[in-house]
């Protein structure tokens, strides 16, 4: 790519992978915190039992955090909007986050091209790479590499940033493995180089991978019986608490403002998102592409009210990988 791109993924894009949607990450916490309806929970020795044991607090308190969360979580449009309205409840919301913890990491654990990746057989990673090819990450990585040698790969990569909002690592676990088998570097070579690819997380996820250079704790991808969903838990944010980390917003922020172009996939412009990071940006020169499947008109049309000044806004209700093909060759 010849021009600087900010890739802002959505839930959306990670659907393409096996992650839930918004009402299906709320169902799959509901379904999470089933176990926690009686007190028979304090046998269970599960890896999400574990943790719930570790808490240390009055397993009928727990019971009815748990029930909480089972009752109001649907009423609410998101779980970040679920954690925002329950901030001064310290049970439900911790209880909450562990629970999404446990939901991301099965859903990393489950995604099959994701997790074929990992393997140390070259033909399963190639099963991965196959099935992966026909998606947005398989696609724009393509489009990354094209052109460029092994001796090259920190200039291939220097022209894409990602502003992520979803838990899930799935953008750095593919690019690591990407770069790695497509340039035939060891792995070493691929960590680093990706390492210095700027990728953030807005609302934090479920920690950084083993294979990413970072004081923090690595967590697995898809975890492991042995991960601590308490800690992995601690990471996940909300929007309410990004705005008091000046510092992390401002990294993202700079991403977005100089980029030359922005390209939105699988992400609903929810409100509190954009207020937070899209406004007060200076779109002039620039060229904003963007999904827009399931979203409704009124949305849609408030798009040019926030890239006020921009170049264009191409939009398509379509899949991510769709989008990034329809627009191949302004985005080449």
């Amino acid at each position: 790519m010849k021009r600087s791109t900010c890739f802002v993924i959505g839930a959306g894009a990670s659907a393409e992978f096996g992650f839930p949607l918004g009402v299906g990450l709320k169902d799959r916490v509901r379904n999470t915190l089933v176990c926690l309806n009686s007190v028979a929970f304090l046998n269970n020795t599960d890896r999400f039992g574990r943790a719930v044991n570790a808490l240390q607090e009055k397993p009928d308190q727990i019971m009815e955090a748990a029930s909480i969360i089972r009752g109001a979580i649907l009423h609410s449009a998101s779980v970040d909007d679920f954690l925002y309205d329950f901030r001064e409840n310290r049970l439900v919301v911790r209880l909450c986050r562990m629970a999404i913890a446990e939901c991301i990491l099965n859903a990393e654990a489950a995604s099959y091209p994701m997790c074929e990746l990992k393997s140390s057989n070259v033909d399963e990673r190639v099963n991965g790479y196959a099935s992966l090819s026909e998606t947005w990450l398989g696609f724009l990585f393509q489009k990354i590499k094209r052109g460029h040698q092994p001796s090259e790969i920190r200039h291939a990569l220097s022209s894409v940033s990602f502003v992520i909002f979803n838990y899930d690592r799935c953008v750095e676990h593919f690019l690591v493995a990407s770069v790695r088998d497509a340039f035939g570097v060891s792995q070493e070579v691929a960590e680093d180089a990706v390492s210095d690819v700027p990728i953030t997380h807005v609302y934090g996820s479920l920690g950084r991978l083993p294979s990413i250079r970072s004081v923090d704790e690595a967590v697995e991808f898809g975890g492991s019986d042995e991960t601590c969903v308490s800690t992995v838990a601690k990471r996940i944010k909300t929007y309410s608490e990004d705005l008091t980390n000046e510092k992390h917003l401002s990294q993202i922020k700079s991403y977005v403002s100089t980029c030359e172009r922005l390209v939105f996939l699988g992400y609903s412009f929810h409100r509190q998102g954009m207020e937070l990071i899209f406004e007060g940006i200076d779109y002039s020169g620039k060229t904003v592409y963007g999904t827009t499947l399931g979203l409704h008109s009124s949305v849609i049309n408030q798009l040019p009210i926030y890239f006020r000044g921009c170049n264009l806004i191409a939009t398509s209700p379509d899949r991510a990988v769709d989008h990034l093909y329809q627009y191949q060759f302004d985005l080449i």
